[in-house]
């Protein structure tokens, strides 16, 4: 019996397909207990009974991993409610013009994501946007000048020696640089962009702007 709760217990920490099965393996050693029991007590000795404590101990433990097992199967369904939600909430963004949080660039026939760039400040005049490739190879460098009402910019798919670079997803960051051209501050990149879809991604979704996947959760501003 032990050995049967034990996996009972472990079972209801699996998916919905394994907490179904959970409860079918609990029914059956349930129904294979009190069948013993039953057996046991009708040819016990008399002079040596089995102890209740022992049995009252089997039975409440088989109920506690049934009252497990059905609250697993209650929250399968609660994750599986805001897995909806979540996908009919992105839903609403496709066709909207937005900002995504994304240290990646995706090059596709030479075209790829715009930046978003922060605003020119007080310190901050212009910005330095470097560009990696997957084997963190530098590819490009580019000193692109702020705006004080913010501004994009687009990666032509060169390199620095003007090939054309492969196609692939590239590495982005960027540094905030004085009028002097000295570095100031590490900018969290940002890609401007239309969401052209979104599609699951386990309990989230992800969001597509073009050829490039951000998840939902990156969503910066949406912009009218």
């Amino acid at each position: 019996m032990t050995s049967a709760i034990a996996s009972a217990v472990a079972a209801t920490s699996s998916r919905s397909g394994a907490v179904d099965t959970a409860t079918s393996q609990l029914t059956g050693n349930i129904d294979t207990f009190l069948k013993l029991l039953t057996t046991q007590l009708r040819n016990q000795d008399p002079t040596d009974p089995m102890d209740p404590n022992e049995m009252v101990g089997q039975l409440s433990q088989f109920a506690m991993v049934e009252q497990q097992i059905a609250l697993n199967k209650h929250m399968m369904s609660l994750i599986s409610l805001q897995r909806s939600a979540v996908m009919l909430d992105a839903a609403g963004l496709v066709g909207q013009a937005v900002e995504v949080e994304s240290g990646s660039l995706d090059l596709r026939g030479g075209v790829t994501q715009e930046l978003a760039m922060p605003r020119a400040d007080g310190v901050v005049r212009q910005a330095l946007v470097t560009i990696t490739s997957p084997a963190g190879e530098k590819v490009r460098e580019a000193i692109v000048p702020l705006a004080a009402d913010g501004s994009t910019w687009r990666w032509d798919g060169r390199n620095n020696a003007g090939r054309t670079a492969a196609d692939g997803a590239y590495t982005v960051t960027v540094s905030g640089l004085d009028g002097s051209g000295i570095s100031r501050r590490t900018i969290t990149p940002a890609v401007s962009g239309v969401v052209t879809g979104v599609e699951g991604n386990g309990d989230s979704a992800r969001l597509s702007l073009g050829s490039l996947l951000v998840p939902v959760d990156a969503l910066r501003r949406v912009r009218s």
